[in-house]
């Protein structure tokens, strides 16, 4: 591979791909053998292909970042199941799914980074006010205060989105995972988040009430309902050696592009996934 990246932002949509029996073999054919027994055991295959193309995104960028070719190099897992790149800890990606989409943050600074992708809509059963309640105890007063700022119940919605982005996207930067309590990370708004395509980055962290400026947030709206928060975090002299960056739409024929099968193909386990696939297809 002659061109190395240094930094990526991608978003895959999985309903622009109609999956084939020979691009289904070769993409889990690529992924480590734990990975794809985890793949291979969801229930549906909307799970599968968020899952799948996580791995794949992550494969990609570490290939492209390095030059190494997929079969000459392994992904880890830190204790609480982040995958890492082991060989250099200057390489940093975090994925993550919502609805359609999978989408990729990396850099090769050394940065700690998190990444997640949120609709900004309540679709549970409960009503707004019950849901709200049932969530009291994980944002602080002031973001509850952000939150009921306006009479409207929409921007109400997006507004706990908003900050739930925020704070997902802090937990998977610091690896810590659920043992962090989120109402022990204050978001404090300075701007609106209301221009698809256009990024704010000016939104505050304040953790058990001290101001953090090791911390940047890039959020950003891929649509109206659909927003992105990428976290950073690495020295307040270091934060502007990561500018926001635009989503690149990556499709399924580039993710597997370069790709070479690290484990033996399992056609019988590739027909079971297309099956749910036809099935689930059906039922929708």
């Amino acid at each position: 591979m002659s061109h190395r990246i240094g930094r990526a932002r991608w978003v895959f949509d999985r309903t622009s791909w109609t999956p084939t029996l020979e691009e289904l073999s070769l993409a889990l054919s690529s992924v480590q053998k734990i990975e794809k027994d985890r793949i291979m055991n969801y229930e549906y295959f909307k799970d599968a292909i968020a899952s799948l193309s996580g791995r794949l995104l992550m494969r990609k960028f570490v290939s492209d970042a390095t030059g190494l070719k997929w079969d000459d190099f392994l992904l880890s897992r830190e204790d609480r199941f982040k995958p890492f790149y082991a060989n250099d800890a200057k390489i940093q990606f975090n994925v993550s799914h919502h609805g359609n989409l999978t989408v990729l943050a990396g850099e090769t600074g050394g940065t700690q980074i998190g990444i997640d992708v949120m609709e900004m809509k309540y679709t549970g059963g409960k009503p707004l006010k019950e849901f709200f309640r049932l969530m009291s105890r994980q944002l602080t007063s002031q973001e509850w205060e952000a939150v009921e700022y306006s009479s409207l119940e929409s921007q109400k919605e997006k507004t706990f989105f908003r900050i739930w982005a925020l704070k997902e996207a802090y937990v998977k930067a610091t690896g810590v995972g659920l043992n962090l309590p989120f109402n022990t990370v204050d978001f404090r708004f300075r701007s609106k988040l209301d221009q698809v395509g256009s990024y704010v980055e000016d939104t505050e962290v304040y953790f058990k009430g001290i101001k953090q400026d090791d911390w940047r947030f890039q959020e950003v709206l891929l649509n109206e309902n659909l927003c992105v928060c990428v976290a950073i975090h690495c020295p307040p002299d270091q934060l502007n050696l990561y500018p926001a960056l635009p989503f690149q739409t990556v499709s399924f024929q580039d993710m597997i592009q370069n790709c070479r099968p690290i484990i033996p193909a399992d056609e019988d386990g590739c027909k079971r996934m297309l099956d749910k696939y036809q099935r689930d297809k059906k039922m929708n």
